[in-house]
């Protein structure tokens, strides 16, 4: 684990190097100066916004298996993005797994299941939102090449989980485990595989899906009023795009809170849109620390409300990841 830690923070440093390269600090903070307050205010409702269709979204998911009231859902999934702000090795959703596993006694796989279905829905609906961005443009390769390649990997995961569900899960690769490490490996996928019910229910689906592009919107008008709050004043189809870039750029190893490839992926994203470097890079420090501060918080007043400790959740993401 603490080699996981060492390659984030390293990248965190490169990454950072490479945002604030060529910047003039008196560019940016001019830039901070000019800030029109009045636009934060909104970017700010959205957040917990999100966050609470979130938890609906999950509960619809959880429905075949046990009903969770929203509020709870709320609190673990805060509790999941604020450890993947304070926690390394992004640990955020073995977390989430494991407090909601904790607190309604359910299995941590089963839980987990639900959060990889999730992330396929978000997944397929940036997707749609960076294909969508890119006819107004002339992109480059790498983008091109970044979204057939996300499609790849979520359209393989969707295939891998309703071979799950199934029943047909990777018995011939666990036939040559010993018995002892093939026993544990079936009933985790038995537990995980409850927790794919959801695929079978069109109508849970549909609802599913649907809520999936309330989150996204919800935060595309987050990122709209940060950018008027900055006096930008980009085409409509921007905020997706740019929603759907940094995406890309989360991907890239960091430390604990993406710092460093938020600031980059959202330096190139509102690159496409002309907007110079110092304000983009002001852009990204304002709205990384609008996400990151209200959701810390607010994630650790849940975590004591539980009972839980981040030394109990940074032990429980270790042995998951």
């Amino acid at each position: 684990m603490r080699w996981k830690v060492w390659v984030g923070v390293a990248a965190s440093v490169v990454l950072l190097w490479v945002a604030f390269r060529g910047v003039n600090p008196g560019e940016l903070v001019r830039a901070f100066r000019e800030v029109r307050a009045v636009w934060l205010l909104p970017a700010l409702i959205s957040i917990f916004v999100r966050f609470w269709v979130t938890a609906l979204r999950w509960q619809v998911l959880l429905r075949r298996v046990k009903p969770i009231s929203a509020h709870r859902l709320f609190g673990v999934t805060m509790i999941g993005f604020m450890a993947n702000n304070v926690l390394p090795a992004r640990m955020g959703e073995f977390v989430r797994a494991y407090a909601l596993a904790k607190s309604e006694s359910l299995p941590a796989s089963l839980s987990f299941a639900t959060i990889v279905l999730e992330r396929v829905f978000d997944g397929f609906t940036l997707l749609a939102f960076l294909l969508g961005g890119l006819l107004f443009l002339r992109p480059e390769p790498w983008l091109i090449w970044s979204a057939v390649a996300s499609f790849c990997l979520y359209l393989g995961v969707l295939a891998g989980l309703l071979w799950l569900r199934g029943g047909r899960g990777p018995g011939p690769l666990l036939a040559w485990c010993p018995a002892r490490v093939r026993d544990r490996a079936s009933r985790l996928l038995d537990s995980f595989a409850l927790g794919l019910d959801a695929l079978g229910d069109r109508r849970a689906l549909g609802l599913v899906s649907a809520l999936s592009l309330v989150i996204w919107l919800v935060n595309v008008a987050g990122v709209w009023a940060t950018l008027t709050a900055f006096s930008l004043d980009l085409p409509w189809h921007a905020p997706f795009l740019l929603l759907a870039i940094v995406a890309v750029a989360l991907v890239l190893p960091s430390a604990p809170g993406y710092v460093g490839a938020f600031q980059v992926g959202t330096v190139v994203g509102l690159a496409l849109f002309s907007v110079p470097e110092s304000t983009a890079l002001s852009f990204s420090l304002l709205y990384h620390a609008l996400n990151y501060i209200p959701i810390t918080a607010v994630g650790l007043v849940y975590l004591g409300a539980m009972n839980l400790t981040l030394g109990e959740l940074r032990a429980a993401g270790g042995q998951a990841s």
